[in-house]
């Protein structure tokens, strides 16, 4: 990985580092130039856990948004760097893109979070190990392993009552 950084003129950016077992190690390439000359270095120390990183593109604002280990991280490739990073309560799983309301869901094992398209954070809601999930209109209804399921308002989620559902 290390020699993989080196051959990056525009920079890199190393992730994960914080890990606490580190088992794989990945690596995103992100091309300056239609010859591939200059590139910028995004590697990601894994601890495995059987989940590869998700890597979401969004070309339109120069943004690779990387879900990993228990953690979402954002890069800026124009400025080459670092531009949010989100916690997570568990381990990370996968993205559900809400294009329509500007959303992006990132669910993790015992919950959820909603983030802008920019990284900021709208909301968060944690309760069990997600077994399921639907997104329907304004709501997102979730199954658990051991708890009740549920149905949230996705552009605050709050839950939702029987009776607005």
């Amino acid at each position: 990985m290390i020699h993989f950084l080196s051959n990056c003129g525009d920079g890199n950016v190393l992730l994960g580092k914080d890990a606490e077992q580190i088992s794989d190690f990945y690596a995103v390439k992100v091309d300056s130039d239609w010859e591939g000359l200059n590139s910028f270095g995004i590697s990601i120390y894994s601890e495995g856990h059987g989940l590869e990183p998700h890597l979401l593109v969004q070309p339109e604002r120069n943004k690779l948004i990387i879900g990993f280990n228990s953690e979402v991280i954002g890069i800026d490739t124009a400025e080459r760097k670092v531009g949010f990073q989100i916690r997570l309560s568990s381990l990370f799983r996968f993205f559900s893109v809400l294009n329509k309301y500007g959303m992006i869901l990132v669910f993790h094992e015992i919950g959820v979070i909603a983030v802008s398209e920019t990284g900021q954070e709208i909301w968060r809601f944690d309760e069990d190990i997600i077994e399921n999930c639907a997104i329907d209109n304004d709501s997102l209804s979730l199954t658990f392993m051991d708890a009740e399921p549920m149905t949230l308002n996705i552009f605050d989620g709050t839950r939702k009552s029987a009776g607005n559902l």
